[in-house]
């Protein structure tokens, strides 16, 4: 079969591997559809770990085509399926708990297992989801991003008629700002310094605006006190800090976008204290592929506008090495069959 891989730091190539063989409990995904993630461009730029080489491509869709021997399951040759690629141990004091994600053991398809830059690939049925009749499997591919976003908007605990804004209008920013819609916010307001993702997040009927003086009249027309929700969707130290600081008394700033391990923000305890805010994160997708799998075959989230980039092998394999080409909405293989 044909695949992308990643041997090395900035180390891609196109290469021609045995088509994978599914185990005892294990599908053969005959692949649809995998996304571009940022995790993606952090392992190629060797700052996040991956166990390479590796087939990289955890946002994945597809079509099962062969079960592994002594494989019971509900879901025959043939099922079209979303794949969760967090694999936990079941085992530990935090899967005993309820908390999977926070898994020691946990192996992740894409990053420690071959994922979803190739034609085929292997997973444990147990992290496959039904896709419903009438969805276009390559859209299935969205379910893993919206499912990670619904565990943030979860942890936000937000109430109908809260004020928003979401700093980053990239894929994630996007999707989290109509989940937010959906969840009873009042208005949602974007902030995106970069003219192409803010051009293609007000087509989506987003109101977003280039910078943090322009977000902030906006805001103090509907609310004079700011938002009540502010959610980081870049992964800056710079934006938690301006989150703090916009953010109204009382109200909840959620980390969501992926930081450099090094990065620090300067926070003020005082703040922190006098303005009685809640700092909420979110790390993964725990428990939520099902209700994500069921949001994107809604038709409520705007999936056209975000699955606007589809490429081949190839393609993928340029857009690996060169982050800037996804600097618009999501890049994704789409090999159609």
């Amino acid at each position: 079969m044909e695949a992308v891989q990643v041997t090395g730091a900035h180390a891609i190539r196109r290469v021609t591997m045995p088509k994978p063989v599914p185990g005892p409990g294990e599908a053969l995904i005959e692949v649809a559809a995998s996304g571009i993630c940022g995790t993606d461009h952090h392992i190629v730029a060797g700052a996040y770990a991956a166990n390479l080489p590796r087939v990289l491509g955890h946002e994945l869709s597809g079509v099962i085509a062969a079960l592994g021997s002594e494989t019971p399951t509900t879901l025959p040759v043939g099922t079209p399926v979303a794949l969760d690629p967090n694999i936990a141990c079941h085992g530990c004091s935090y899967c005993r708990r309820g908390d999977p994600h926070f898994c020691p053991h946990r192996q992740a398809i894409g990053v420690d297992r071959d994922g979803g830059f190739a034609e085929w690939t292997v997973a444990p049925v147990a992290q496959l989801y039904r896709l419903p009749a009438g969805l276009a499997v390559w859209r299935g591919a969205l379910a893993e991003p919206v499912s990670c976003c619904l565990r943030g908007i979860d942890n936000l605990a937000l109430r109908s008629g809260e004020t928003a804004m979401v700093v980053g209008m990239g894929p994630i920013g996007v999707i989290i700002a109509q989940l937010l819609w959906a969840a009873g916010a009042a208005w949602v307001v974007g902030l995106e310094t970069n003219d192409a993702r803010r051009g293609m997040a007000a087509e989506l009927g987003i109101e977003v605006y280039g910078r943090g003086e322009e977000a902030a009249l906006a805001v103090k027309e509907r609310a004079a006190e700011g938002p009540t929700v502010v959610v980081d969707a870049v992964g800056s130290a710079a934006v938690l800090e301006y989150a703090l600081q916009v953010v109204a008394r009382g109200g909840k700033v959620l980390v969501f976008g992926v930081a450099a391990t090094d990065l620090r923000a300067r926070v003020s305890p005082h703040l922190l204290y006098e303005k009685e805010l809640t700092i909420v994160s979110a790390y993964t997708n725990p428990f939520t592929m099902a209700r994500a799998v069921a949001v994107v075959a809604s038709g409520k989230l705007a999936v056209e506008g975000i699955l606007n980039r589809p490429l081949d092998l190839d393609g993928v394999a340029a857009a690996l090495r060169d982050p800037a080409r996804s600097v618009g909405l999501k890049r994704f293989l789409r090999l159609d069959r």
